[in-house]
This record gives C-alpha cells, structure tokens and sequence, in this order.
C-alpha cells in the first residue's frame, strides 16, 4: 500500500511539473471532454448527475482538461458523500462548469489555500491525496485563461466553479 501511494504521489508530482505546454490545441466542445470523463467514472461504477447545455466551441488543450475534469470529479467522489452533479452552461458571456459534491465543505481559508501546490482539506475533509490535484486544476484553467474558485454548496457540500472564455 505505500508503494503505490508513492507511486501515486510521484504520478501527480510528474503531472503537475508537466504543465501541458506543449500540447496541440485544437477548437472543440468542452461537453464532448466532460461526457468523456464522467463516462470513464460511470464505467468505475461511480454515480453522476450530468445537466449539461449547449456551449459554443471553444480553443482547448484536450489532454489537459480531461485531466483538470478527472481531478475536479475524482476530489468529489472520494471526499463528498456520493451525490455527485455536473454541469456546464453560459454564464455572462463565458462557459461556466460546476463539479459539485455532498461532503462537509471547508472553510474560506482552506479554499484559498487547496490551489497551492500539496496544500490539502485535512480539517474538514479526508487526509487522502498528495495535494497537487487542485494544483493541477489551477495550473490547467490559468493555461485556457479561465479561473476557478470553489464555494461551499447550499444544502452542504462544496463546488468547484470553473469559467472559460469564449475564444
């Protein structure tokens, strides 16, 4: 078992060192990298709620955001409570996702502090993970000039809220 945590850990520190520069960006829909992701979940027997609109094609880096959606779902399922939702729309003028979840929230400051490199919710939500996931997924949104910002959820829970630029 601690093998492969540190094996697990040395993948992410590897990922999150490789910041997908150099990757071929392409025009397409961030719907069709989202279905993919959520479909490689389901396939794990995960249970997610998808409530996707129509978005306008957008300039992507594909590998990196299915990257930046696996982090985002897989941070849901292992910390919030198995109601998992999906969703993307329009949202004054940009594309808006929402990955949200049922666990125990954080506080403000835990939310600011999770997109530093190893930073992770311990207070509030499970030790497991090497805190390079959020990271990652700053790193990635920064890449497409988006941001991110999470939020405690109405009802309980937290979500993670993600704006790109229509391009």
């Amino acid at each position: 078992l601690f093998l492969l945590l540190n094996a697990l850990i040395g993948l992410q520190f590897i990922l999150f060192v490789r910041d997908g520069s150099d990757e071929k960006t392409e025009s397409g829909d961030l719907n069709e990298v989202i279905v993919e992701v959520v479909s490689q979940f389901e396939s794990d027997g995960a249970v997610l709620r998808t409530n996707l609109q129509p978005l306008p094609a957008i300039l992507l880096k594909r590998l990196s955001l299915k990257r930046l959606f696996s982090n985002l779902i897989g941070n849901a399922i292992r910390h919030g409570g198995g109601e998992i939702d999906v969703s993307s729309g329009m949202e004054n003028g940009d594309i808006c996702v929402i990955v949200a979840d049922r666990g125990p929230g954080l506080s403000e400051q835990e939310m600011q502090d999770l997109f530093q490199p190893f930073a992770r919710g311990d207070l509030s939500r499970s030790t497991k993970g090497s805190g390079l996931g959020l990271a990652i997924v700053k790193r990635i949104v920064d890449m497409h000039h988006g941001r991110v910002r999470l939020r405690n959820r109405e009802g309980g829970g937290l979500e993670a809220v993600v704006h790109f630029p229509v391009t």
